[in-house]
This record gives C-alpha cells, sequence and structure tokens, in this order.
C-alpha cells in the first residue's frame, strides 16, 4: 500500500456482510488498507496493537454491539472516528449512536452502501478539520496565557474601551495591575467606568484627562502625565498613553498608565540644579570684581575710621557705608554658597565643640522668650568640613526657627551618631551608607505648610515680608551641606514645628587631628611680605594695613615682576601674599612654587575673590595651603598673616 492509503479496522462477525462493504470500498477512489475482524477480542487486539485512520464496526455482533465499539475506541483516547454500518437499525438507533460519539451511521442495504466510500472521506476531512481546529485552541490558549503572563509581568496598567458610534464607553480588558497601581479592587473598575476618572484621578488633574478623552474620542492618539489619588491616599504620577484603532461602527481605545512619580522627582531635581547652576555661573561671573571692590569699600573704611573719633560725624557715615559692605559681603557669600561656588577650608572638627562654642550666641540671637536646648551625644564621629560653614548653618536654622517662633518656645539643637544601610539610604538619595554625624535642630513654632515645603531650599523663595528676608538663609545651608558632601531633609507640620535633620560624613581616619579656632593675637610685625596682587587699589590698602603693623612690604603687580623682586632682594622673605588667578602666565601657584624653590623658609598665604570652580583649576586647596577669601578687611588680614607666620610649617 501507498503512504497515503487510509487504514480502516472493520468488525463484523457475518462474512457475507463483510463482502459487500469490502465490494463497496473497492469502488472509492482513495486507496484503502482495510484490516478485518470478526469477534471482540479480535478486534481488540488489533486496536491496541495497530494504527488505524477509521474504525467500521457493524451494529448486531455476536456477543457484542456498536455501542460497546465506540466505548471501546472512545474510553481508551484512540482519537479515531467510528463508522456504525447496519442492515437492521431504526432511526432511533441511529440517533443514540450518534449521540454516542459516532461520526456517522451507514445501512448496509445495496442502496446506502455504495455512499460509504464518500461517508469515509467526509467522516475523515472533518476529522481532520476537527484535529486542526483543536491544536489551533491549545495553539491560542498558549498564547494568551503568555500574553496574560507577559500583561501579568508588566508593572503598568493595560485597558482596552470601546467607544461605541453613540460614544458610550465599555471597557473590553482591565488588567490586573490596576490594583497594585491604584491599591482600588479590579471590581471598581469593571463595574463603574468612571471610577477613574471621577475617584482616581487627582481633581486639579481631571481637565487634562477629560482633554485627552476628547481626542479619542475623535479618533486621535494621545498621551497625557497627571496626578492620581491612591486608595490610601498617596499622590502619584502617571503617563496615560493611549492609540486608537477603528473595528466597523466603533473606536477601541488601547491604553497603557504606568507609575512616573521617580522620573518627575528626578526631573524636579534636575530643574532645581539647572536653576542653581544658572544662578551659580551669574553669581561666580561677578563674584571676583565684586569682591574686590568690597575689599577696597570695606578695607578703606576701616583704615579712615581708625583716623577719626568716634564722636566725629564722618564717624557715623563711614560706619553706615561698613555696615552695607559687610551686608553686601553677607549676601555674595551666600549667593556663592547655594550655589556650592564658595572656598571652602574643611578641616576636621567635633560638632559638639561647634554647637557648644555657640551657646552664648545662640541665646543672644533667639530671644529670651525662646529656650535652647542642646543634646550632644558624648564621644561624637568627628567630621570634615568648613568651620565657619557649619556655623553658618547653625546659625541660619536657628534663625528660621526664631521667626517661626515668635510667641516664644523651643529650640532643640541635638548631635548624633548614625549608621545607614543600603536600605535606610532609598530616601537620602545624595548618600552612601556608612557612618554619619547627625545634626538635628528642632523648633515649637508655626510649621510649614505642604505646600510650601517642597520649595524651602529654592534660592529667593521667602514667606516673610517685603525687607525682612532675602530668601537666601535655607538655600545657603542647602548649599552648604551639599558642598560638605551631606544631606540635609525637614519634617514639618502647621502648628507642631519643624524638624531639619543634617547629615554629615565621618572623617576618614587619616584625616588631620581635630582643630579648634583660635584667634591669634595681632602684635606688631616685623617679618617681610612679598605682597603680589594685580589690583591696583587693593594692592595699596593690604601694604597699608600691613605697613601700619609693622611689617616690611615689598610689592610686584603679577608673577613675574615678584620673581625679578624676589631675586633682586638680599633678605629674608617670610611671607609670600599672593593673588591666584593674575594676568600673564604666571598664577599664583606657579609662583609660590618658585619662590619656595629658590627660598625653603617661605611661606605662603594665597587671596582670591574668584569662585571655587575658578580656583578649583589650581592645586591650591589640594594642597591645604592657607587661603583668605575677598572681600576681606584690614584686620581680617592682619590676623591671618599673623597665624600662617606663627604655624610651625
Amino acid at each position: 500500500m501507498t503512504e497515503s492509503a487510509i487504514r480502516i479496522l472493520y468488525i463484523d462477525d457475518y462474512y457475507l456482510d463483510r463482502e459487500l462493504v469490502r465490494a463497496a470500498l473497492k469502488e472509492a477512489d482513495f486507496a484503502i488498507e482495510i484490516t478485518e475482524a470478526a469477534t471482540q477480542a479480535e478486534f481488540e487486539a488489533k486496536l491496541e496493537h495497530g494504527e488505524y485512520d477509521l474504525v467500521l464496526s457493524d451494529f448486531n455482533i455476536l456477543g457484542y454491539n456498536g455501542l460497546q465499539v465506540l466505548d471501546t475506541v472512545l474510553s481508551n483516547n484512540y482519537n479515531i472516528p467510528v463508522i456504525i454500518v447496519t442492515g437492521t437499525g431504526s432511526e432511533e438507533t441511529a440517533v443514540n449512536t450518534l449521540k454516542r460519539g459516532a461520526a456517522d451511521y451507514v445501512i448496509k442495504s445495496p442502496k446506502h452502501i455504495q455512499r460509504l466510500p464518500n461517508t469515509i472521506k467526509t467522516v475523515l476531512e472533518r476529522e481532520k478539520l476537527k484535529q486542526h481546529n483543536k491544536q489551533a485552541e491549545i495553539a491560542l490558549r498558549n498564547s494568551q496565557e503568555q500574553l496574560q503572563q507577559i500583561v501579568n509581568s508588566i508593572k503598568d496598567h493595560i485597558y482596552v474601551t470601546e467607544l461605541t458610534e453613540m460614544g458610550e464607553p465599555i471597557n473590553r480588558y482591565i488588567s490586573t495591575n490596576v490594583k497594585n497601581l491604584t491599591g482600588y479592587p479590579l471590581e471598581k473598575f469593571i463595574n463603574d467606568w468612571s471610577f477613574w476618572s471621577k475617584q482616581v484621578i487627582h481633581p486639579v488633574d481631571r481637565d487634562v484627562a477629560a482633554a485627552q478623552a476628547r481626542r479619542l474620542a475623535q479618533g486621535q492618539d494621545s498621551e497625557v502625565e497627571y496626578r492620581m489619588v491612591r486608595a490610601d491616599g498617596e499622590v502619584i504620577w502617571v503617563r496615560d498613553s493611549a492609540r486608537i484603532e477603528k473595528q466597523g461602527n466603533s473606536l477601541l481605545v488601547y491604553g497603557v498608565v504606568g507609575d512616573i512619580t521617580e522620573r518627575k522627582r528626578l526631573e524636579e531635581q534636575l530643574q532645581q540644579s539647572q536653576k542653581l547652576e544658572a544662578l551659580g555661573r551669574l553669581a561666580g561671573g561677578i563674584a571676583h570684581d565684586f569682591n574686590n571692590i568690597l575689599t577696597i569699600i570695606l578695607g578703606n573704611c576701616d583704615l579712615a575710621l581708625n583716623h577719626i573719633y568716634p564722636n566725629d560725624p564722618i564717624h557715623g557715615e563711614l560706619d553706615g557705608i561698613k555696615t552695607a559692605g559687610r551686608k553686601a559681603t553677607s549676601l555674595t557669600r551666600q549667593l556663592l554658597a547655594f550655589s556650592r561656588q564658595q572656598i571652602l577650608q574643611p578641616q576636621v572638627l567635633d560638632l559638639n565643640i561647634v554647637v557648644d562654642s555657640m551657646n552664648q550666641m545662640l541665646r543672644r540671637l533667639i530671644g529670651s522668650d525662646i529656650d535652647l536646648i542642646t543634646e550632644l551625644t558624648p564621644s561624637i564621629a568627628p567630621i570634615k568640613a568648613d568651620h565657619s560653614q557649619i556655623e553658618q548653618v547653625i546659625m541660619n536654622l536657628a534663625i528660621n526657627a526664631r521667626d517661626a517662633m515668635p510667641l516664644g518656645g523651643i529650640l532643640k539643637i541635638k548631635t548624633d551618631i548614625v549608621t545607614l544601610t543600603k536600605r535606610t539610604v532609598r530616601d537620602l538619595i545624595d548618600l552612601e551608607p556608612g557612618p554619619y554625624t547627625v545634626l538635628t535642630i528642632q523648633d515649637t513654632g508655626i510649621g510649614i505648610d505642604s505646600d510650601i515645603l517642597p520649595h524651602i531650599f529654592d534660592p529667593f523663595f521667602t514667606t516673610k515680608e517685603a525687607g525682612k528676608g532675602t530668601g537666601l538663609g535655607l538655600a545657603t545651608v542647602h548649599g552648604i551641606i551639599k558642598q560638605s558632601n551631606g544631606h540635609i531633609c525637614v519634617d514639618s507640620y502647621l502648628n507642631r514645628g519643624s524638624l531639619f535633620t543634617i547629615y554629615l560624613p565621618k572623617a576618614e581616619a587619616s584625616e588631620l587631628e581635630i582643630k579648634t579656632m583660635v584667634i591669634p593675637q595681632t602684635e606688631p610685625g616685623f617679618e617681610t611680605i612679598l605682597l603680589v596682587e594685580d589690583e591696583d587699589m587693593i594692592r595699596d590698602l593690604a601694604r597699608r594695613t600691613l605697613s601700619k603693623s609693622g611689617y616690611v612690604v615689598l610689592e610686584a603687580k603679577n608673577g613675574h615682576e615678584a620673581l625679578e623682586v624676589s631675586n633682586q632682594y638680599a633678605g629674608q622673605i617670610h611671607l609670600l601674599l599672593t593673588d591666584v588667578i593674575m594676568p600673564g602666565k604666571m598664577p599664583g601657584d606657579q609662583l609660590a612654587e618658585s619662590i619656595v624653590a629658590l627660598r625653603p623658609n617661605t611661606k605662603v598665604l594665597y587671596i582670591s575673590g574668584h569662585t571655587k570652580d575658578i580656583i578649583s583649576t589650581q592645586d591650591i586647596m589640594k594642597q591645604n595651603s592657607d587661603f583668605l577669601q575677598k572681600p576681606f578687611t584690614p584686620n581680617t588680614l592682619i590676623h591671618k598673616v599673623r597665624e600662617v607666620l606663627t604655624t610651625a610649617n
């Protein structure tokens, strides 16, 4: 037989009927391979050991019948169609046979038996189609299961909505992720299509979502971002992206809603960073010239005041100029602080000592109506930071607390130590796991409104009356802490007060020993100082200040001129006082290197009005060099010079 032959197992106990069937099958236009059985045992044995495409069975068999043949084939899952052929069957028998699972029923009369080949062909084609459909159903079911697994693995909420010709929305699919996204059970959305728009979308953003719905109804794809309120009250940002597909007279909306809260937070941080960067560039651009001008104003005021009696009318006028100059200096430094452009001179500090040394000053600052409580944890981990800047942070926060308690209250300053783990730093994104020294400043004031809280560190943001604040106090604090590699956060509730928490990294074991701020005595000097400054008025001011204090001053406008002065001077030069950035090809650090190479005992003090980003191009801050930021007063200059000269190399 050929491979295409149809394999038939035929059971009939009467040989004449078998001949009749064989004769009918010979008329078929397709190849047939027929196997015959006359008894139940013979049939079951051949069925078990052979492979067949079809079973033909007589209805009445000695000790057996067609229904039992059906049961044998079907109950053992042979998946072979069975055709009953009989000469004594009634219509009722035929119906019962078909109900029991027979593929067809043929009468063994000369008239009807002739259609047996066509019946076989029809049954096998139907069986083939049935198997194909079954496989397709299995494939479809597998595909649906895979699709559902994919949908379940996606955190986003997926939905399909039909918009009828009348504009009526009908839910066609809602992913189970809607529960994770919103906190509401799936049934809420299945039972009420409008639950999303009426209950979930933030009231402020419902117009945005409504505009999207109108665009979708007009057949336009749409993507919007809006806030939604979870069942637990948490407000999150989502992106709702939907596309339209036309189906008959209806529109199908295929949509995805994803949580973008983290992205929004990062975008806000980026915008804030860009704003600070722009303001920093502005502040840095004017800082050098402004600091030089302020140095001249403040310095000459101080020198002039030294020649005038306190009761002289001009004394008050000069003092007013000096006060204005100091305010301008403070404003400039705050601008540079929040933009992280100020020059820091970090040293290893004991935060307890810093807080304790400010106790009396803070009590005077906050007034008698406010109780100051300090809780300082013993043996606290040292930090590395700029002493004056940390004092500025504490003072600014104390002033902020004072203004929040107009009727009095309690200001508590506390130090502590904490070790942050990977889990605990998730909300402190600027920090790495490890040990930190913590400074908390808490008040019992009026608190900060939740709408205002996100903006309190913004530069120039203030809720105070005009003239009572620049809006730079907390921005300055934020800038100093960030530049000190720390982190600041705030918790505040209306009428319950505010708590500022500052994390500062523990100083490395290899850092310098802890220093305390000691102001040197300003006894008259005698040493020789080489003063290098390209700004004539500042150089003249510094020369007069130092000369009046007893120092011998050698002057130069730039690095090359300074080298010439040094080469021509036979005596000892005790100190090189030089600007960092000067015209020409020799900046201050290169000049210092050349001078010290020729005069190893010469000490160096740098001065500059430039910002950190400019100074960082030189190496002076990396070498822990002595540095004096402009603007400075004559007294500040004298103190710093004496400090450098009396410090051992």
